[in-house]
């Protein structure tokens, strides 16, 4: 999968310290793009590129929220799976948490890899193979900010064989 055609500028990350989020934040460096990490743990990102900005808050501190959302194309959560599908309900579905006008992409990775690069392909209607590599995830999900190619859908991420065309 090749997202090299659109990049944000600017984005939101929340959960960068997770596996996924890792993938996500070391793609956005390599890339380029201006990262705002919304974080309860502000020390494990003492080393920082100037690029990038650390932002305390708790999901529940809308005004923070707003403020660390201000100026970024997009806002990926890469939260755990308790904690991510009620912040996701709440700010996405009910436009609460300083979520109001966010258009949203939920993107559904299979089996998280370390591996380089692998090549992952993206299933609008059925799961993939499961593994997907944390950095082919990291590149959908900021080519899903980047373009409206995927709004409002819940794609699969995975590695294997390319969806064939219909």
């Amino acid at each position: 999968m090749s997202t090299a055609i659109a990049k944000p500028a600017k984005v939101a990350i929340i959960g960068a310290s997770g596996t996924y989020g890792k993938g996500i934040l070391a793609r956005a460096k390599e890339i380029g793009v201006e990262v705002v990490l919304v974080t309860r743990s502000p020390h494990k990102f003492k080393d920082v590129k100037p690029t990038t900005t650390v932002v305390e808050a708790q999901l529940d501190e809308e005004e923070k929220l707003q403020k660390a959302f201000a100026g970024c194309a997009g806002v990926i959560s890469a939260l755990g799976e308790l904690e991510q599908n009620e912040w996701e309900r709440d700010s996405l579905l009910m436009r609460e948490n300083g979520a109001n006008g966010i258009t949203w992409v939920l993107t559904r990775p299979v089996r998280p890899t370390q591996t380089p690069f692998v090549g992952a392909h993206v299933h609008k209607n059925k799961r993939g193979p499961m593994n997907c590599s944390i950095y082919d995830h990291g590149d959908f999900c900021l080519y899903c900010v980047a373009s409206s190619e995927w709004d409002k859908l819940a794609p699969h991420v995975s590695s294997g064989p390319q969806p064939k065309k219909t």
